[in-house]
């Protein structure tokens, strides 16, 4: 299987028909011959810029501060527009080994492996689930927000237009669940 290899447009569109039928990423990769990540990282990238427009994601994601992980191997196709080419973000790597360069992804990277223990596949959630586990994630209250979720502070500047429009709502405290174990 290829990993992290550009994707033709006749796969896009086999993409957006699997996705329609609610196939997981694991499925559509395989039927592909790619790795479930390649067609996770299209949909992520692809779906906000179709959601949002260029130019609302230029103003929300000026800059994007990464690892070296393996979802960025390619950070040329995050930068620019997959259609016009244009330029709409720009990333950066930490540093090696310096996680505290970005905090608040740490602290979010350990609530999702509250859910997907390191070792699990990521391959057989379909993007319901991983906006279900999400939700919950930025529902809850930090101490670092001041006892606010990062939905809500998300919200309290952006608005919660842009937050329907991405389809991400807040699940009430008491409902929140970090560990379902998928």
């Amino acid at each position: 299987m290829e990993k992290h290899s550009l994707l033709t447009l006749r796969e896009r569109i086999e993409i957006e028909k699997a996705l329609r039928d609610r196939a997981s990423f694991s499925e559509i990769g395989t039927s592909l011959g790619k790795n479930p990540s390649t067609i996770s990282k299209e949909v992520r990238h692809r779906s906000l810029d179709t959601i949002l427009g260029t130019e609302r994601f230029r103003s929300l994601f000026p800059v994007i501060l990464t690892d070296r992980g393996s979802g960025f191997t390619d950070p040329m196709s995050i930068e620019r527009d997959m259609t016009t080419g244009e330029l709409r973000t720009c990333v950066f790597f930490c540093d090696p080994q310096c996680s505290n360069q970005k905090g608040t992804c740490e602290v979010t990277h350990e609530m999702i492996r509250r859910d997907l223990p390191k070792g699990t596949a990521f391959d057989f959630l379909s993007q319901t689930e991983v906006d279900l586990m999400m939700n919950h994630i930025n529902s809850y209250a930090r101490k670092k927000l001041n006892n606010r979720s990062a939905y809500q502070l998300f919200s309290f500047f952006y608005g919660d237009d842009i937050l329907a429009q991405l389809t991400i709502r807040q699940i009430p405290a008491n409902d929140i669940n970090l560990t379902r174990n998928f």
